[in-house]
């Protein structure tokens, strides 16, 4: 029971008595333990009143809210939930007794209780009905509209669901009671988990002899503690346990060693991995060096984000180079339970920000050669479900599993599960069978022996051969997932050929395959064939390579992955004309073919002949761009430099569009700019379109992918040139002017690098357009405040900024800006209450009502707004926007509250420049930054970095500018967005005003001409 729910419910023991029958007490109590989230002890007093009061339709919500937070009881929520929405009230008074109708909330609640149960089609008839009815000055619409794709994906997800089994540990592990936050330590001897006791949760481990799992001891009383912990992470040899505390909400990780039969006292971890943030969970690598652990600090992408930390010794607490993921693992919601698997090349975790069917789901990750992590996948369902999914826990490479579910067979609740998995590395065995029958008419000779072979169709290999007579017609054997062929001949029969497939994920692991055999009169020995079909079949040839661009014509080695004798047809298409085409047979397995492309696009589509007649189809698109011929060695490097770093600009900004279409993002992130020698965009996009034919992707999700980045490319070159020109003087404006007359600057790039070359041969223009460029790469330079003000301003105050000259007034931040402003109200005519209601609206780092009140409160150093923030009571608190209203019309000191916001804000604006610089750079300058020890350096801003990346003689200033550039360009265009998502939201209301206005114009003049009608009679 958490310590604050135990001082309501004694405060409230005291006032009347647990068990007092007058039912507005027994409301207030059931509503002090809610607000505390205790469900369980809320429930039997709500079900009391309500069969006092069946009709009450706010107790029939409040029953349903309680059932939907209770793992092993939300079915039961539907039908209170069902029933209160029928009856809901706009003007809800929250924790009021008299309140007899359901709020509005109980409309998305319902949503979920249909989604948590499965039952998609209602759930989305549920959210939608919630949108139409709801405020979004009141509700965050986003939250929203992210259950609605989550329920559609959760529909795609089981129409595909994949195959597991679960082993059910029995007692003494799993008893009547909740077993949770299992932990297992990679050898497999020992267990760990929380098990719900009346009135506490105790920590249980269990150590496996001769392959049993022991009796488990409650280890509580030997950690030091009365409960309220949680087990994250075993060792790998069991005699290391992280453990999370609740600390009063703080939430802290601590560590307690097996020793001489015993767990230590719980010590906590270092202050570089406990900060005064949120820190839910840790694990262990398996050589107990790497500490991966999840933390809400600043400088994250969101809420809980994964993290790791190191220690030279496996015996200290000394963690150390705390190294955040990055947003290819993290996102802005909430990343939990990381595990890594034995081998530490694949990374288990549940997010609710990836490509979620609902709630948390489990996902993995897995590390590239290149040191970063692939796109997460979805383990899929039924593993993930539609409610909450965490601590999934693997053993033995991935191949097995520790979970904590509830499923049929579990004894009362959550139970743990061993599960396993299977895939290319662990395949799924099946058991084939065969049964051969013969045609009425068919007799066999005593002695006749019938050849039953199967063949994969892919490989070619015969799996089994089994000899067979009249006596005996069937066979078993075992077999993976796989297309296959039954292949039976004989003397006397009709040679046999049968197609059948395995589906990895079907639910039968038995399978039965029955054939006729007929009579072949003019049957004469044949020699041993391969498998035929009886229909030919088209497949992709495997090529490992499909894109290449080369500077010279020098040959390029293709292997075919194809076997001896294979015919193959070859179409040579240049700059899509056809060249020629050429045939061969292949004279051994894997033969390499040469060929010397011509400049431009090359295409080679290959059509090979296999020997079972099957058509595979391959292609290959290699650019030519003869640059070795114009330029020197120099000459060339420095060019392939600058237009890998414009690819690379180009992957980022289409990876932003690609949002959660995983096959297009997984393709993106394996996209090596390098590696593949990609120079333009034209090169990303053909190796999307060969990618695409791989990966069966639409080419339609290519086209809506590329014609999207160009309308923002035309959107954010825009936005760059207005930014730059009001912030520059002298020659870098008329520069910039002139570049605006120019054709065909429609990119980012294209405009940068015609800059930095105009800029080049003048240096105080140089240093201008550096100074400059890291401002606009800082998503807290004034010039953001300004036009951020801009976009929600009116009357008075909007005039006075849109006439504002940021450099002659010499404002630089937004603390400056602020000053500036109201000291200027009087004279200018606005009023302060404008000004703090405009900074309230601005669009900040994070679009989380709560992150943000959190990080403020951090932030706040005043007794007086630390107090107000403290006791500030957010409850109905639902989306960013009614937060900074709130907060506006509550607040005792707002411009103290505003420096704090714009305080917080810069900080997290730049821990954003950081990963936007190590996103868009490679090469030298992203191997500089990833060493850098800003704090050792002093580094807090985009200018101080610039000043000490120029002191290094192998950063090339222009290439520095024309990156920050990029920074500066994706800046804008989020604020734009921003700005254009703000606005709807203040003009909706606005606009409804304005249409009640004339109504009650129109109304009064009817009564107007009335009057004088009858006057006049």
């Amino acid at each position: 029971m958490k310590r604050y729910a135990f001082i309501a419910l004694l405060f409230s023991s005291v006032l009347w008595g647990q068990t007092s029958s007058d039912p507005r007490e027994m409301f207030v109590e059931a509503e002090s333990y809610l607000l505390y989230e205790e469900y369980e002890e809320a429930l039997p007093i709500y079900l009391k009143l309500l069969k006092a009061d069946p009709t009450n339709d706010n107790l029939n919500f409040k029953v349903g809210l309680c059932y939907l937070n209770i793992p092993y009881e939300k079915e039961k929520s539907i039908i209170y939930l069902e029933k209160a929405v029928k009856n809901i009230s706009e003007n809800y008074k929250m924790n009021s007794f008299k309140e007899r109708q359901a709020p509005l909330d109980a409309l998305f609640y319902l949503g979920n209780a249909y989604r948590i149960n499965n039952q998609l089609d209602k759930a989305l008839e549920a959210y939608h009905e919630f949108k139409k009815r709801s405020d979004p000055e009141v509700y965050d619409m986003e939250i929203v509209d992210e259950q609605i794709a989550t329920v559609e994906r959760a529909k795609r997800y089981f129409a595909k669901p994949i195959y597991f089994v679960a082993h059910h540990l029995e007692a003494p592990i799993n008893s009547r009671n909740a077993e949770k936050n299992a932990v297992v330590s990679g050898d497999e001897n020992t267990l760990a988990y929380n098990v719900k006791l009346p009135f506490y949760e105790a920590l249980y481990v269990s150590r496996r002899v001769d392959g049993k799992w022991q009796p488990p001891q409650n280890i509580i009383p030997e950690l030091g503690v009365d409960g309220d912990v949680a087990p994250t992470g075993l060792s790998f040899d069991g005699k290391e346990m992280i453990i999370y505390r609740n600390d009063n909400y703080d939430g802290n990780l601590y560590v307690s060693r097996y020793i001489n039969g015993r767990w230590t006292t719980i010590v906590k971890l270092n202050d570089r991995i406990n900060t005064k943030y949120w820190e839910s969970h840790g694990s262990l690598s398996p050589d107990g060096r790497t500490l991966y652990f999840t933390s809400n600090r600043k400088g994250g992408f969101g809420g809980l984000d994964i993290y790791t930390a190191t220690r030279s010794n496996v015996n200290s607490n000394d963690w150390g180079n705390v190294t955040n993921l990055g947003p290819d693992i993290n996102t802005k919601y909430n990343e939990e339970s990381p595990f890594l698997s034995q081998d530490g090349k694949v990374l288990y975790f549940s997010s609710y920000g990836h490509f979620n069917m609902g709630g948390y789901d489990v996902f993995y990750s897995t590390l590239l050669d290149n040191g970063r992590w692939s796109a997460p996948l979805n383990m899929g369902y039924p593993l993930n479900t539609t409610d909450d999914d965490t601590y999934f826990v693997p053993v033995d490479n991935g191949n097995f599993a520790y979970i904590t579910r509830y499923y049929p067979d579990s004894y009362g609740k959550t139970d743990i599960y061993k599960v396993e998995l299977f895939s290319e590395q662990h395949p799924r065995k099946f058991i084939l069978r065969g049964l051969l029958s013969l045609q009425p008419n068919l007799q066999l000779a005593p002695k006749t022996q019938l050849k039953v072979s199967i063949v994969n169709k892919l490989s070619k290999d015969t799996i089994g051969e089994f000899f067979l007579d009249r006596d005996q017609l069937s066979f078993d054997t075992s077999l993976v997932a796989g297309k296959y062929q039954m292949i039976v001949q004989g003397q006397g029969i009709e040679k046999l050929v049968k197609d059948f497939s395995i589906d990895k994920n079907q639910s039968d692991s038995d399978i039965s395959i029955a054939a006729l055999l007929k009579p072949d009169t003019t049957f004469k020995e044949l020699p041993k064939v391969s498998a035929q079909p009886e229909q030919p079949t088209i497949i992709t040839i495997p090529f490992k390579q499909v894109f290449y661009k080369v500077f010279d014509g020098k040959p390029i080695s293709i292997v075919f992955p194809l076997a001896k004798g294979t015919a193959v047809n070859i179409n040579i298409l240049v700059d899509s004309a056809l060249l020629r085409k050429e045939k061969l047979i292949t004279q051994r397995d894997n033969q390499v073919y040469s060929y010397s492309p011509a400049v431009g696009l090359n295409i080679l589509q290959f059509t090979a002949t296999l020997p079972d007649n099957t058509l595979a189809k391959g292609e290959i698109a290699i650019h030519y761009e003869a640059l070795s011929d114009t330029l020197t060695p120099e000459q060339l490097a420095r060019e392939l430099e600058n237009r890998m770093n414009q690819a690379q600009y180009f992957k980022e900004m289409l990876k932003d569009i690609a949002g959660n279409n995983d096959t297009l993002r997984l393709c993106l992130n394996q996209m090596d700019i390098d590696q593949l020698k990609l120079l333009s965009l034209e090169d990303i996009e053909q190796y999307l379109r060969q990618q695409a034919k791989l990966n069966s992707i639409s080419s339609l999700a290519v086209d809506s992918l590329m014609n999207q980045l160009q309308s923002q490319q035309t959107l954010a070159t825009q936005l760059l040139s207005d930014a730059l020109r009001y912030l520059s003087e002298n020659h870098l404006r008329t520069i910039v002017d002139s570049i605006n007359q120019l054709p065909n600057i429609n990119t980012v790039p294209a405009f940068a690098n015609v800059l930095v070359s105009k800029a080049a041969s003048d240096k105080p223009t140089m240093d201008q357009l550096l100074t400059i460029s890291s401002k606009l790469s800082w998503k807290a330079d004034a010039y953001y405040y300004l036009k951020a003000l801009q976009g929600v301003s009116t009357g008075k105050l909007k005039q006075t900024l849109d006439a504002l000259n940021l450099n002659k007034e010499g404002i630089a931040t937004g603390q400056d800006l602020l000053q500036y402003l109201i000291e200027q109200a009087p004279q200018q005519g606005y009023s302060l209450e404008e000004l703090y209601s405009a900074f309230f609206a601005i669009p900040l780092f994070t679009n989380n009502a709560g992150i943000l009140l959190a990080s403020v409160k951090n932030a706040a150093t005043g007794a007086n707004l630390r107090n107000f923030l403290e006791q500030y009571d957010t409850r109905n608190i639902r989306s960013i926007n009614q937060l900074g209203r709130q907060l506006w019309k509550d607040c005792p000191d707002p411009v103290e509250l505003i420096k704090v916001l714009i305080d917080v804000n810069d900080s997290a604006a730049f821990n954003a420049y950081m990963a936007n610089l190590q996103a868009l750079s490679r090469g030298n300058i992203k191997n500089i930054l990833s060493r850098l020890d800003l704090k050792e350096l002093n580094i807090d801003s985009p200018l101080a970095l610039t000043r000490y990346m120029l002191q290094l003689q192998s950063v090339d200033s222009s290439q520095w500018i024309v990156i920050n550039l990029y920074v500066a360009s994706k800046n804008l265009l989020e604020m734009h967005h921003d700005l254009m998502r703000k606005q709807t939201v203040l003009f909706r209301p606005l606009a409804f005003s304005i249409s009640l206005a004339l109504i009650l114009l129109l109304i009064l003049i009817i009564i107007f001409a009335y009057r004088q009608i009858k006057d006049n009679l």
